[in-house]
């Protein structure tokens, strides 16, 4: 196997995993510094540019809730306060229409 095929491999297996590559790194004897070297390169000779950047909103997290159970998601547009048993398709709706991705 060719030193480009073996890193392909690697590549391929350290996106598929969903991990970040310093935890897929760790332990399997190559640095994460290495693995985006070569996922760069890789890209690169098959002629491929980098996805797009997406617009995407950020919200922070409040840890500290005004009351047991509430989080408090903030953003510059607004500060939402969702309580234990709020309704999950309600908060996706409100979430989309802050500009809010939601992963789910």
């Amino acid at each position: 196997m060719t030193r480009a095929a073996e890193w392909a491999q690697r590549v391929s297996e350290w996106r598929a995993s969903g991990m970040t590559s310093k935890e897929f790194c760790a332990g399997r004897g190559y640095s994460a510094q290495n693995l985006l070297h070569w996922s760069s390169e890789l890209r690169r000779r098959a002629g491929e540019s980098r996805p797009a950047r997406q617009n995407i909103a950020l919200a922070r997290v409040i840890r500290r809730a005004p009351a047991p159970g509430v989080i408090v998601v903030r953003t510059k547009r607004a500060r939402v306060e969702v309580m234990p048993n709020a309704d999950p398709t309600t908060l996706a709706l409100v979430f989309e229409a802050l500009g809010i991705a939601v992963k789910s």
